[in-house]
C-alpha cells in the first residue's frame, strides 16, 4: 500500500472512530433527554416506546450515513491505489524503455567510434 492510501485509510480510521464516538455521546445524550421528559411528563409506557422507536430511527439513520461514507472512502483508497500501481508500471516501463535506448546509442557510439580509430590507424 503506498504512503499515502495508508495516510488516507489511517485517517478514515480516525474519522469513523471520532464519529462513532460521537454518536454514541449523542445516543446517551438523546437517551437522557428522552428518560428526562418522560419523567417529567408522566405521559405513560406508549409515548416512552413512541419515542425510543424513533431516536432508534434516527441513529439507524446515522450509523447507515457513517458507514456509507466509509464505504466510499475505502473504494476511493482502492481506486488510488489502483492508479498508483497502474503509475508504477507505466514508470518502470518507460524506465526500461529509455534504458534500452540509451545502452542501444552507446552500442552505436562505441561501434563508430571503434571504426574511427581503425580508420586513422589504417592510414
Amino acid at each position: 500500500m503506498s504512503n499515502e492510501a495508508s495516510y488516507f485509510v489511517k485517517n478514515i480510521s480516525k474519522d469513523f472512530e471520532v464519529v462513532s464516538q460521537r454518536l454514541d455521546a449523542e445516543n446517551v445524550v438523546a437517551q437522557n433527554a428522552i428518560n428526562a421528559e418522560l419523567n417529567s411528563r408522566r405521559e405513560g409506557h406508549e409515548h416512552k416506546q413512541q419515542l425510543k422507536i424513533k431516536m432508534e430511527g434516527l441513529m439507524e439513520g446515522l450509523r447507515s450515513s457513517c458507514l456509507e461514507h466509509v464505504a466510499h472512502n475505502t473504494q476511493k483508497v482502492a481506486n488510488l491505489e489502483a492508479r498508483t500501481f497502474k503509475a508504477h508500471s507505466i514508470m518502470q516501463k518507460a524506465e526500461n524503455t529509455l534504458r534500452e535506448e540509451m545502452i542501444c546509442n552507446v552500442e552505436g557510439v562505441e561501434a563508430a567510434h571503434a571504426k574511427t580509430r581503425q580508420d586513422l590507424l589504417s592510414t
